[in-house]
């Protein structure tokens, strides 16, 4: 497996003070040696402040952008120190850290460029309503793509370089992790899946809004102007598999 020093962790962070040293901590421990870029997205609790704590490379946006604004920030930072592979995952403690291993061996011993971290193998810890709309925009991303994407809607995922230098990432909120699979889809890069473990909290943001589905039911609209890069096509297509 690559050298985790090579690896970036992007934690986008809104109102996470309470869950985000534990988060880091078990990154940590799981990948000596990886760079934890936290990007503080207009918190107003004393998110910053616990980042801060821990040793990181913390960015704060004066207020909140989006979980897509805030990915795109960490990934920009994250590019310019040099890193060769980009992990991404909640700050809310949703995702296993200790699981961030299984998606970078999956990049190299699968050849892959995007690792996904999907949960639908237990559909048994999923809440009905977060079944109903990944299943929707998953079958809907699979059919544009050509390929089976099995959970469009995790965050918790491993990304070459080369796959963030190539998009031009223009949303800013809950579709840009959709965006970003479309776009890595499109130019041919080769994307799979990791079967991961989930927990879901109590609190915070429990289901998709009608202002999300409406964002990726534009995306996905504008997706179909879009064509696959002819200099990828040397490329093939990878079936997700749990």
């Amino acid at each position: 497996m690559m050298n985790s020093g090579s690896v970036f962790a992007v934690i986008p962070a809104y109102n996470a003070a309470d869950t985000l040293a534990d988060v880091v901590g078990r990154l940590r421990a799981s990948l000596p040696g990886v760079t934890v870029v936290i990007v503080d997205d207009g918190s107003t609790d004393d998110t910053a402040v616990e980042a801060e704590r821990l040793d990181v490379l913390l960015l704060r946006h004066p207020r909140n952008r989006g979980k897509g604004a805030a990915l795109k920030t960490g990934f920009k930072a994250a590019l310019a120190q040099g890193a060769k592979v980009v992990l991404t995952l909640d700050a809310d403690g949703q995702h296993e850290p200790d699981e961030a291993v299984k998606l970078l061996k999956a990049l190299d011993e699968r050849a892959l460029d995007v690792a996904l971290g999907s949960r639908m193998h237990d559909l048994r810890r999923m809440p009905v309503h977060r079944i109903l709309s990944n299943t929707i925009t998953s079958r809907l991303i699979s059919w544009r793509l050509g390929v089976r994407i099995s959970d469009s809607q995790s965050g918790f995922r491993a990304m070459r370089r080369e796959v963030l230098e190539k998009m031009e990432l223009v949303t800013d909120r809950f579709e840009t992790e959709s965006e970003l699979l479309l776009r890595a889809g499109l130019a041919g890069f080769e994307i799979g899946a990791v079967s991961v473990k989930t927990i879901y909290p109590k609190q915070g943001r429990s289901a998709m809004r009608a202002v999300d589905i409406y964002r990726f039911i534009a995306l996905f609209l504008k997706s179909l102007t879009w064509r696959k890069n002819p200099a990828a096509h040397t490329k093939t297509w990878t079936t997700i598999s749990e």
